[in-house]
């Protein structure tokens, strides 16, 4: 799926742009470090910004999503960095701008040179009127076997990884500026250079250096991607930037991603699958490791929330459903996607706050939910803003000091009242199924003492029951007013203490209820 890419359709089309020095020039033999990528993107920063030309604009734009269908790359030309194979990605309307990719070999830079020929197409595809120096979009670093890729990076700064269950879904990019704000026009940083290295010791590894620009920052990046069959890719991130202005707001580690319903807002579409999501919900650590989950909705009108969570020390976004049943999908496969962790490194998230934004969709095709570190410092231009950060993405990647807690595994929300009674407005009915963690520990005889504790910005709950279900589920059901938006959270009690996530939402009618739409 490539709806991640309509982004970069904002930043129109380019290529050739003029470089102004060596570590940029891309000369094979070259040398390179870190510390000159870092010292180079500072120097840009102190320049004003110059938009690249659009030159065969055109001919690029011709290169739609049809044409690229027939376009395919070659795997006798594969290239390899280490034993790590790679290929490569060509412009398209999506994707237009000409990337610099380079291999490292002790220190030394040695070019990919863009080669038409490395392409199968039809004779009549626009692809072929390019200049043969014209460039690649991006690359993606495949399977051993080449069946398919495990890591990739294509459009602005976008990256993503496949996971442990194969099956691509969210995405990541290296910055987010303005994202959410309403009446304001957000900003794409695009990765314009990138030097690929391997490490013979480390055969699974690859690391990935990249120039990030934008007309207000500039970034140094060094990306180390890990691989592994069964606990998925692991990718740390360290990241230097620069500002050549003040900006309204700027996201750390973001993730992009898709949520149109499940079963809390199933009432809202017309569509014969159960649910469509590629995450179901926000997951975050606090800094003493406690646990909460949000889930995911899909608003009427932009909706952003901010999590006042000072020394984060994880969040991400989840795909948490991980039953075929529940989606239907036997082509894209939506019980596949891959779960995202991010953790912080170095305490470089040490002030901040966790930022979710959640966009209306009325199709699966559209990535509507945002979420990223919102860091509290002031952006003072010229100044080394520095982040580091390891991101986890397999099928269930929260960290160890969550498995004490039982989590929240499905949130339903329908009509208040009596079931089978005449539907008359009025409250709604909230079902949240926790399941797991310390509830395994606790006898059918204490399961009945477990305390369900709530807190509500304006209505509180009624009729709170709970019940044990056959399948170790405890659920939490209860009726509350929601004719406004009213924000709140559950949580389960045992003797004192806590033992499960802490639920978390926002709960208003029109949400969940077509009529309302």
């Amino acid at each position: 799926m490539i709806r991640y890419l309509l982004v970069v359709v904002l930043w129109g089309l380019s290529c050739h742009p003029l470089w102004a020095d060596s570590l940029l020039s891309q000369r094979a033999g070259s040398q390179f470090s870190y510390t000159q990528l870092i010292a180079q993107a500072k120097r840009l920063s102190a320049k004003p910004y110059k938009e690249p030309e659009n030159k065969y604009s055109n001919i690029i734009h011709a290169i739609d999503y049809e044409a690229l269908l027939h376009v395919k790359y070659k795997a006798d030309k594969t290239v390899y960095v280490g034993k790590m194979p790679i290929q490569f990605y060509p412009l398209g309307r999506l994707f237009p701008r000409p990337v610099h990719i380079a291999q490292l070999k002790d220190g030394k830079v040695y070019p990919f040179a863009y080669q038409r020929d490395n392409f199968t197409m039809p004779k009549d595809s626009p692809l072929a009127k390019l200049p043969k120096d014209i460039g690649y979009a991006g690359f993606s670093v495949m399977e051993p076997d080449l069946s398919h890729f495990w890591g990739s990076f294509l459009g602005a700064s976008y990256f993503r990884m496949r996971g442990n269950l194969k099956q691509e879904g969210l995405s990541a990019r290296a910055l987010a500026i303005n994202s959410g704000i309403v009446g304001v026009k957000e900003q794409f940083p695009y990765f314009t250079h990138f030097w690929l290295e391997a490490d013979p010791k480390r055969p699974n590894e690859l690391i990935v250096y990249a120039l990030l620009e934008s007309k207000s920052v500039t970034g140094a990046y060094q990306l180390t991607l890990n691989n592994s069959a069964k606990k998925g890719q692991t990718v740390t991130v360290d990241s230097h930037l620069f500002f050549r202005h003040r900006v309204k707001q700027v996201g750390i580690a973001p993730l992009s991603s898709m949520y149109w319903y499940s079963q809390s807002n199933r009432n809202t579409v017309f569509d014969w699958r159960g649910e469509v999501h590629d995450s179901d919900g926000l997951a975050m650590e606090t800094h003493n490791h406690q646990f909460i989950w949000r889930p995911l909705n899909n608003p009427h009108h932009p909706y952003n929330h901010t999590f006042a969570l000072q020394n984060v020390a994880g969040f991400g976004l989840m795909q948490r459903d991980r039953n075929f049943d529940h989606y239907q999908d036997g082509l894209v496969f939506y019980e596949r996607r891959p779960s995202v962790w991010i953790t912080p490194l170095e305490h470089t998230f040490a002030n901040g706050h966790v930022h979710l934004v959640e966009l209306p969709t009325t199709r699966e095709s559209n990535d509507n939910i945002v979420l990223y570190y919102k860091p509290a410092q002031a952006i003072i231009p010229g100044q080394d803003l520095h982040f580091k950060y390891r991101m986890l993405w397999n099928n269930a990647p929260l960290p160890q000091t969550s498995l004490r807690f039982a989590k929240v595994v499905a949130t339903r929300i329908g009509q208040g009242g009596l079931a089978g009674m005449k539907p008359h407005g009025g409250p709604i009915k909230v079902v949240i199924d926790f399941k797991g963690g310390a509830l395994k520990q606790l006898t059918p005889k204490q399961l009945e003492h477990v305390h369900v504790h709530t807190e509500f910005a304006h209505s509180k709950p009624e009729h709170v029951e709970t019940k044990v279900l056959a399948n170790g589920i405890l659920r939490v059901k209860f009726d509350i007013d929601a004719d406004k938006p009213n924000l709140g959270q559950v949580a389960l009690y045992y003797d004192g203490k806590l033992i499960s996530e802490r639920w978390s939402d926002r709960l208003y009618t029109p949400l969940f209820n077509r009529s309302h739409r």
